[in-house]
């Protein structure tokens, strides 16, 4: 662990808190035990002693000495009953025998004379009568030492008593007397402290060793305890690294329900998120990019539009320029005004059909022009087109099957899609061989124009598509259009959003529209 790390401050902060803790419980034990053991033993003896008391009152004098013997050696005490006068009656504990009877001496025995115990009989008991004397001047107490009274049993508990020897003890004494008697007498139990003596003692001797077992258990608790409140923090602190170096791929799994928890659910979330957020801001950036280079791309083909259109009208515009000056100035062959004037409006006518299809052009760029769309009846719009190009069809005896349905609907600009649709069926007559066969038809949702006799290069299909691009290379009026005219009808079908294909079949060409129909209602 990294002393500047979170982990090593909680660790060493718990096991000092551990440590001291332990210490000062373990010091308040010492300190505190004696008294509390004092006062709890005191008081526990005076209940005791008082209900021995009352339990003597209903016995006989034999069955109450039993009694008395009896609790003398449950509780490990000293008693002794004495007279009124003070003279000692009798002491226990007491070695009997009979029968577990006891007999004790009659009062003018006991004042007479001396009563020894007697010697032990052949099992190790004997009688014990105290001496008067013994007891009297092995007890110190005083009147001012007493810290309770019962009034009904005449109970005095003193404080503080001590033996000759230097044992400290605690000595009840209460009037107690017996049913076959009228004689009040007076208990006296003395219960000694030396055990709670001894074990202060063992625990002051214990302190340095307990000192060592707690610090060992206070860094054990420590270390578990900081690893188990540390261990999410890491968890969060990993996951809130790898959010930085914007991975939201990683989530913080820390699964609890106090805040850690919380917190690892809020990370996680922020980090989804962040994730989006920065999807979508990774996806408008792409947007951004490809709209950009569209923007190139377009003004790139503009300026090839431009200058292709500058070279399209510049020859036209060169030629009918040089034949009105020769008429103008009768030069030569010009003289002949009536036929340069029709070439002249022949080239002007071409010129005309060339700026309405750039016109066209500039419409396809401009969406907006294009968002009014209606039902389109297919069948209707392919026998319109047919009937306009029917002259082209029978001058190249061209034999048309056309196999549309006619209940057929799609979805456009009617004036866009006729032009298209011209055009493709337009380039399948100029392109198809004489005495050939121009099928239109429509399969499933596939609308299909192929023209036999006619065959494109492969070089060719991809790029005649373009603006001003055409497969014969002369770029002679006679033989092909400005080249716009597929160029428009690739426009047309992107802007629908209709898939198209053209390809070379066995002898034939085939252009192919995926067509979107409609309901007619």
């Amino acid at each position: 662990m990294r002393k500047s790390s979170v982990r090593f401050k909680i660790f060493l902060t718990t096991a000092a808190l551990l440590t001291f803790c332990a210490f000062i419980i373990y010091l308040s034990l010492y300190m505190v035990l004696p008294q509390y053991y004092y006062k709890y033993k005191k008081n526990s003896t005076s209940v005791s002693v008082n209900k021995l008391i009352e339990e003597c009152k209903n016995e006989s004098i034999s069955n109450g000495f039993l009694a008395i013997d009896k609790f003398v050696r449950e509780n490990n005490v000293h008693a002794k009953i004495s007279y009124s006068n003070g003279v000692i009656w009798w002491s226990f504990p007491a070695f009997y025998k009979d029968n577990n009877n006891i007999t004790p001496p009659e009062k003018n025995e006991v004042e007479n004379e001396n009563i020894t115990p007697p010697e032990k009989d052949e099992v190790g008991n004997e009688n014990i009568i105290s001496d008067n004397n013994t007891d009297k001047n092995s007890i110190d107490s005083t009147k001012d030492n007493i810290i309770k009274d019962d009034e009904k049993n005449n109970l005095k508990v003193p404080l503080g008593d001590k033996r000759k020897s230097g044992e400290e003890l605690i000595r009840v004494t209460g009037n107690i007397s017996f049913s076959d008697s009228d004689e009040v007498y007076i208990l006296e139990v003395n219960t000694p402290l030396q055990p709670i003596d001894e074990a202060s003692t063992v625990m002051a001797y214990l302190m340095p060793y307990m000192m060592v077992i707690i610090i060992i258990v206070s860094l054990i608790a420590a270390y578990l305890y900081s690893k188990s409140i540390v261990s999410p923090l890491i968890k969060i602190n990993k996951t809130a690294k790898e959010m930085s170096k914007l991975d939201f791929s990683v989530k913080c799994n820390v699964k609890s329900n106090d805040e850690m928890g919380e917190l690892a659910t809020s990370l996680n979330e922020l980090s989804a998120n962040l994730k989006e957020t920065m999807d979508s801001l990774h996806n408008a950036n792409e947007k951004l990019k490809m709209d950009i280079q569209r923007q190139k791309e377009q003004e790139e083909e503009r300026r090839e539009f431009v200058a292709t259109i500058s070279h399209e009208l510049k020859s036209p515009i060169t030629a009918v320029s040089g034949q009105i000056e020769g008429m103008l100035y009768n030069i030569g062959a010009y003289k002949d005004r009536e036929k340069y004037l029709r070439k002249s409006l022949y080239i002007m006518k071409d010129m005309e059909k060339l700026v309405y299809e750039l016109l066209d052009v500039y419409r396809l760029d401009n969406k907006k022009a294009l968002k009014i769309k209606v039902k389109i009846n297919l069948f209707d719009l392919i026998d319109k087109i047919v009937a306009d190009v029917m002259y082209f069809i029978e001058e190249k005896k061209l034999k048309l099957t056309v196999d549309v349905r006619k209940e057929y609907y799609i979805e456009g600009n009617l004036d866009m899609i006729k032009k298209a649709f011209s055009n493709i069926i337009i380039n399948g007559i100029k392109y198809s061989e004489e005495n050939g066969e121009l099928i239109i038809k429509l399969e499933g949702n596939n609308f299909q124009v192929i023209n036999t006799g006619a065959y494109i290069d492969k070089a060719d299909l991809d790029k005649i598509f373009e603006p001003f691009y055409r497969v014969e290379k002369s770029r002679n009026r006679k033989t092909g259009g400005s080249g716009l005219g597929l160029h428009i009808v690739k426009k047309v079908l992107e802007v629908h959003d209709y898939k198209y294909t053209i390809e070379n079949i066995e002898n034939a060409v085939k252009f192919t529209i995926e067509l979107v129909s409609v309901d007619s209602e």
